[in-house]
């Protein structure tokens, strides 16, 4: 996890002049809200200042936990692909932080998570998303699927596993 870590910054600052976008017409830019259905299925928010690098956000509901879960995320475009059909699909990574809670009155969580007492109070973790987007000419519309490895660091030390695939509306 520390590699791809020291990995997204060495991204970070490369110089985004190393591929233009040849198509105007292929969202890459702007405010994008919409959502995320997997674990956790919520809210997505992102914010994109040019077409490599992004602030993401989410809020939604662990269903495997049954914890409220809130990030945000710097995400690095690594690869864009361009289609033959007129779209172009992005290729991401990047470093971030997800708080989550357990709300008063509902008893969730897993039985390994119980045992070493991982469901009692707030929980910070440190997570690394990693998938692709999928941008298409003249439609507002980004669609995206997201693997999100991630270590709990308060209480305790506890790895995890994030799936997402979600859509989102730029404004």
């Amino acid at each position: 996890m520390l590699s791809a870590l020291i990995a997204c910054v060495g991204l970070a600052s490369a110089s985004p002049d190393l591929y233009q976008y040849g198509n105007p017409g292929v969202q890459t830019t702007g405010v994008g809200a919409g959502v995320l259905l997997g674990s956790p299925a919520g809210l997505s928010l992102v914010w994109r200042p040019h077409g490599w690098n992004a602030v993401q956000g989410s809020l939604g509901w662990d269903w495997r936990r049954a914890r409220l879960d809130t990030s945000v995320d710097y995400l690095r475009t690594l690869a864009v692909v361009q289609m033959e059909a007129p779209m172009h699909v992005s290729i991401f990574a990047g470093v971030g932080g997800q708080v989550a809670t357990t709300l008063p009155g509902i008893d969730g969580g897993s039985f390994l998570g119980k045992v070493f007492g991982q469901n009692r109070g707030p929980i910070l973790e440190v997570r690394v998303p990693v998938g692709a987007s999928w941008f298409f000419e003249r439609t507002p519309i980004e669609l995206f699927t997201q693997v999100v490895p991630k270590l709990q660091v308060v209480p305790g030390l506890w790895p995890g596993l994030d799936l997402g695939v979600g859509a989102r509306y730029y404004f």
